[in-house]
């Protein structure tokens, strides 16, 4: 299993990003680049394969192995790509995973181990400052019951009448069901 990079938004957004080769890139290149919001790779993934139709049709050549090597640099630099998109939109590194099944999964691991330690302030700088997490504050008293108006009263006793043998109509209007 993976290891993964967790980071943490102001928002108290939560992201993990895996550690390691991305090989979806080179057999998937700019649609792996278009997952990942990576638009300027998927401009530059596209534009060179336009380019390279445009010059030579069907014919290989040296733009063809321009796109392979940036699929091989894609598969090594992935990573760090990830990484500055996820910095630059204001997340923060605040730890890491090993072995999760896949993101979701790493954010609620770290989440279930850090639940009762300090959290870095997400708009601070790495390392410089922690704060202890906030108690949650006390559940709401339950509302106080809402009176019957006697309802439970009056059915007790149309249904007193009616075991005495009083007919329904008359029960009812004694018991003042009515």
């Amino acid at each position: 299993m993976p290891d993964f990079s967790i980071y943490r938004h102001a928002t108290g957004d939560y992201k993990a990003i895996k550690s390691g080769a991305r090989m979806e890139a080179l057999f998937f290149g700019p649609f792996w680049a278009a997952y990942i919001r990576l638009w300027w790779l998927v401009a530059v993934w596209f534009g060179a394969a336009a380019v390279s139709l445009y010059i030579s049709g069907e014919e290989f050549n040296i733009l063809d192995v321009g796109i392979l090597i940036l699929g091989l640099v894609a598969i090594f630099k992935g990573e760090d790509w990830e990484t500055a998109r996820f910095e630059k939109g204001g997340y923060v590194h605040v730890g890491d995973v090993a072995s999760a099944h896949n993101s979701g999964h790493a954010v609620s691991v770290f989440l279930t181990r850090n639940e009762d330690t300090a959290c870095p302030v997400p708009d601070a700088q790495p390392g410089t400052r922690t704060v202890p997490r906030q108690p949650l504050p006390p559940a709401p008293e339950p509302a106080p019951p809402q009176p019957t108006s006697g309802l439970v009263e009056r059915a007790k006793a149309f249904r007193e009448l009616r075991e005495a043998g009083v007919e329904e109509a008359e029960a009812k209007r004694l018991a003042g069901l009515e």
